[in-house]
This record gives structure tokens, sequence and C-alpha cells, in this order.
């Protein structure tokens, strides 16, 4: 039995398209968004504010 992570891609198998998400993008932006606001709180060690921006 093949997984799901096979069944996407393989030797000779494109990746599938599939269509945007505009909510899974805006979560992703907000996410994204939130992350950086903290990386910019220099009271954070510098270790977690890199950790935050990545």
């Amino acid at each position: 039995m093949t997984s799901p992570l096979e069944n996407l891609s393989g030797p000779g198998k494109p990746l599938k398209v599939e269509p945007p998400d505009a909510r899974e993008f805006d979560g992703l932006k907000r996410s994204g968004h939130a992350r950086l606001r903290d990386a910019l709180n220099s009271s954070l060690a510098i270790e977690s504010r890199f950790d935050l921006a990545l």
C-alpha cells in the first residue's frame, strides 16, 4: 500500500496543481506578520528573534 505522500509524486510523476486557497493564504500572511512583529521585539533573545523571523 502506498502512502498519501507517495500518491502526490514519484519518479516520472509531477506534483498535481491545486487551486489557490484564499483562506490558507490569508492565514499564512497573518502568521508571517505576527512572527515579524515578534522578531522586532528587542526584549527577546537574538536567537529567539531569528527563529521567529524564519
